[in-house]
């Protein structure tokens, strides 16, 4: 079975320096607000500087504007993680809703199947809730994190069910979410995170943990 973001943590060394994009531990993510996150992935991009600064903390804490909870479903979308996981800062979920409509008007089907966002209030957010020894993320305590599930070729609406091996995979239209994103975003769009090295986007991570869903990062 791959690695994914229900399996326990591995040893997590620090993420490994690359001339290609940022290359993590499987089942890792990032550190919040590194510089690696702005490594634009480009022929022989200069080294990441991997210091660990944070949108806001993590591990120590969390911030009490990260309070609104995503619907359990609206137009072109619905989350399928428990929703003690799926809280954001308002402007956060009200993107996530935004993305379903302007996602249900170019596909009516399937609609997008949305992961983790964070805890209330941010902080330490579990990848399995109710199962501490899972292991916890390393990124969506920010409020700014959300997590879609890769698109299928035959619109099955069905999570952690295809992963990006399977012939199931919809490259094309994953890729069309990616740009839907980054256009959506502007300059608030951050970076992707995804185990598929064929999906482009300004700024990119490959996570070979990333294999049912492509992580998403915006900017305050």
């Amino acid at each position: 079975m791959a690695n994914d973001d229900y399996l326990e943590d591995p040893p997590l060394p620090l993420p490994s320096r690359t001339s290609g994009a940022i290359v993590v531990p499987p089942d890792d993510d990032p550190p919040i607000g590194s510089d690696c996150d702005r490594l634009k992935v480009q022929p022989d991009p200069p080294q990441a500087h991997l210091a660990r600064r944070k949108y806001v903390p993590v591990t120590e804490g969390g911030n009490p504007d990260i309070n609104t909870p995503l619907p359990r479903e609206g137009t072109g979308f619905k989350a399928y993680k428990t929703v003690e996981t799926e809280y954001g800062y308002q402007s956060t979920v009200d993107f996530v809703v935004a993305l379903g409509k302007e996602w249900a008007a170019r596909h009516p089907k399937p609609c997008l199947l949305i992961g983790d966002l964070a805890v209330q209030g941010g902080g330490l957010t579990p990848k399995r809730w109710g199962h501490p020894e899972k292991g916890f993320h390393k990124s969506h305590g920010s409020g700014l994190d959300f997590d879609v599930q890769i698109i299928r070729t035959d619109d099955v609406e069905k999570p952690r069910e295809v992963n990006i091996s399977n012939s199931l995979y919809d490259r094309t239209r994953t890729q069309e979410l990616v740009d839907l994103v980054a256009k959506m975003a502007g300059v608030h769009f951050d970076c992707i995170i995804t185990a598929d090295h064929q999906l482009v986007a300004s700024t990119i991570i490959h996570d070979a943990g990333h294999v049912f869903h492509v992580h998403f990062r915006l900017l305050k």
